[in-house]
């Protein structure tokens, strides 16, 4: 049966993949989770002291966000790249594969280090969305509901709020999911991204003021709908908060 919970109203969640970004793009997005009063969910790439000072003044959960695809430095297999990513952040509870790479294989070893849910699916705009089983391990799987980088992948170049805003609106899980470098430079399209990604890593407060895009983008939608939802006295929690409050469907039987 469907989580009666679900069906009548949406649940939201703010969550950031760290993408390697640089302490000042990453600062940006923290900010903007502050000033509205989100504890967010971070998936970590890396060691950051600017998430570890937030972590302990304002609070956030931490989740761990491997790079499994060809090429990765975080390692060379499966099980060295998930031992690397949980010696960064050990106390971790969940996990977002970078570009959504996923596997049984990958699902394995996570439930072997003890993950029970994760949110490596994004299913944009679609409604709806309740918490998935995943049969082959006992994880379940709390799907994105809008991503930044899915929304200019779809097609999407209109970051009007108000049009947008009716979706989010609707039952179910609400999880939003951005970069913090696609903030920080309020990144609107991909030509766009491509042209400054070599500032990922490298980008500080006078970089970012010379490079932010200057219309609409990602930064200028987040803030824009994080306004009209907490306004409307919308209530964000983290990802363990969800698992914990809101279990999966199960079939009559």
């Amino acid at each position: 049966m469907p989580n009666p919970s679900l069906t009548d109203k949406p649940v939201f969640a703010l969550t950031v993949d760290i993408d390697w970004a640089s302490e000042a793009c990453i600062a940006d997005v923290l900010g903007i989770a502050s000033s509205f009063g989100i504890t967010p969910t971070l998936f970590m790439t890396h060691r950051s002291a600017c998430v570890d000072r937030f972590v302990e003044e304002h609070g956030a959960q931490i989740g761990v966000h491997p790079n499994f695809r060809r090429g990765s430095t975080h390692g060379s297999d499966i099980a060295s790249i998930v031992e690397h990513c949980f010696d960064l952040y050990p106390t971790a509870r969940t996990f977002r594969s970078h570009a959504f790479y996923d596997s049984t294989d990958i699902l394995a070893e996570m439930s072997r280090r003890g993950t029970r849910y994760d949110s490596n699916l994004c299913l944009h705009l679609q409604p709806s969305i309740v918490p998935l089983t995943l049969g082959a391990e006992p994880i379940v799987r709390l799907p994105v509901f809008w991503g930044d980088d899915c929304h200019w992948r779809s097609g999407e170049h209109d970051w009007d709020v108000e049009r947008l805003l009716p979706h989010f609106r609707t039952p179910g899980l609400k999880l939003i999911a951005v970069h913090a470098f696609n903030v920080a430079f309020n990144v609107p399209d991909q030509a766009y991204y491509d042209r400054h990604r070599d500032q990922i890593q490298l980008a500080d407060a006078d970089a970012i003021c010379a490079l932010r895009w200057a219309g609409q983008g990602t930064r200028t939608f987040l803030c824009g709908l994080l306004d009209a939802l907490t306004s409307s006295g919308a209530r964000f929690l983290t990802l363990d908060e969800i698992y914990r409050k809101y279990p999966p469907p199960r079939a009559d039987v």
